[in-house]
Order: C-alpha cells, then structure tokens, then sequence
C-alpha cells in the first residue's frame, strides 16, 4: 500500500474499508427505495426491507422508520391503493402497526379472491329459493289468515310478497 509506518497503513487500511462500506450503506438504501412487492408474499417483502434497515442500523446508519414506512407504501402495487391511502391518512403510524395492517389487507384479499375462484367453478342458485313459506299456492278468497281485503280489519291491508297476497299492519 505504499506505507512507511503502521499509522498510515492504518489510516489507508481504514479509509479503504469506509469507502467499501458507504458504498454497500447507499446499495441499501438504494435498494430499500426501489424494491417493489411484485408476486413477493407481503410478509416476505416487508422481512425485506425491515432486514435492511436493521442492517443499515448495525453500521451506525439507521433507516429512518418514517422513511421505511414511505417507501413500503410507496413500492406497493394499484391492488393495495385503498389500504395505502387509509394509511397515509394517518397523522403518525409505527412500522409494526403498518406491518400488522398490511398483512391483514393481504389477508382478507387472497380470501376474497379464493371465494371468486370458488363461486365461479359452483353452480349458481338463484337468490331466492323456493320453500314452504313462499310456495305458489292457488288464492282463495276470504279463507286463512291475512285475506281481510280491507274490511275493517283493524287498519290492516293487503299487499303482495313473492306472489302472494298477504296482509300486514302499518
């Protein structure tokens, strides 16, 4: 290294390895700021960039947590803007808040889309099914209960449910 005496190796020696070690510190953050979830698993992301920063931490350069949550939210895909906007709507949240949010968001996402697949491969029914309540059953007059047809059934009326004539209070 071209050094007469120990001091200087030293210093030379040192200043090599700061050199080497801002470079790998900007490499992080660098790559905390641009990596996206993609088809990563949320929980798989966010260990990520929360390594990290625990990493940037170890050689006296911690990632800001505010900064953390900025950029988790920021390389999130359009699926999570509405959890994204809810989130920084907040006055303050704390990385293990977000982290247990987002993982719930995920969630109940891949349970939703799982009902989807699942609806869509089932035979439909209708809304409505027919049972013993709603049966079509032919209409007789003034026998059973609920046929008065407005006489004097003490403001009682007649009105139509699934096809039958009912009557009701107001």
């Amino acid at each position: 290294m071209g050094c007469e005496y120990a001091v200087a190796l030293w210093k030379a020696l040192d200043n090599l390895h700061g050199a080497h070690s801002k470079s790998r510190i900007d490499d992080t953050c660098t790559l905390i700021q641009i990596t996206r979830k993609g088809s990563t698993s949320m929980e798989d992301y966010l260990k990520q960039n929360k390594a990290w920063a625990d990493s940037l931490a170890l050689v006296g350069e911690p990632y800001l947590e505010n900064q953390l949550i900025s950029s988790v939210t920021s390389d999130l895909d359009i699926e999570y803007l509405s959890i994204v906007l809810q989130i920084e709507a907040r006055s303050s949240i704390t990385q293990k808040k977000l982290q247990g949010i987002l993982l719930a968001f995920e969630n109940k996402r891949e349970h939703l889309q799982n009902l989807s697949l699942n609806s869509s491969t089932k035979p439909t029914r209708s809304p409505i099914s027919p049972n013993a309540n709603f049966a079509n059953h032919p209409s007789t007059n003034n026998t059973g209960r609920g046929n008065y047809q407005n006489q004097g059934g003490g403001g009682r009326e007649n009105y139509t449910c699934g096809g039958r004539s009912t009557s009701g209070r107001r």
